[in-house]
């Protein structure tokens, strides 16, 4: 008799990387703000400053709330440890040695790698 198999293992956490992943992107946007502000500030008009200090506090704001940790996982393909970082509505991921694309699907377990 045959053992039956309990299907894909969900995906793991990696310890810190939500806090990571999102202090990441949070400096990025908030360097990429800053650099608009300073423009805005010596190079146009001043009607754009409002407007730059609202991107920069939208775009700190925004990273802090659509990124979130990195999984790792099997690639259902190969077999390879892949990782996956989530960010808000990516659902496809690419395995590091076999270069095939990889659903990720959200189950009530927590995430898992399966074929597309």
């Amino acid at each position: 008799m045959a053992r039956k198999d309990s299907g894909p293992k969900p995906l793991e956490l990696q310890r810190f990387s939500r806090t990571l992943n999102k202090t990441r992107l949070a400096a990025l946007m908030g360097i990429g703000g800053l650099a608009f502000v300073v423009v805005a500030r010596f190079f146009l008009s001043p009607e754009w400053m409002k407007m730059a200090l609202a991107v920069f506090g939208v775009g700190i704001l925004s990273s802090l709330l659509s990124v979130g940790g990195t999984y790792v996982g099997r690639c259902p393909h190969c077999g390879a440890t892949t990782a996956w970082a989530h960010a808000y509505g990516v659902r496809r991921a690419k395995c590091t040695r076999c270069s095939k694309p990889i659903a990720v699907n959200k189950t009530p377990e927590g995430f898992v790698f399966k074929r597309p």
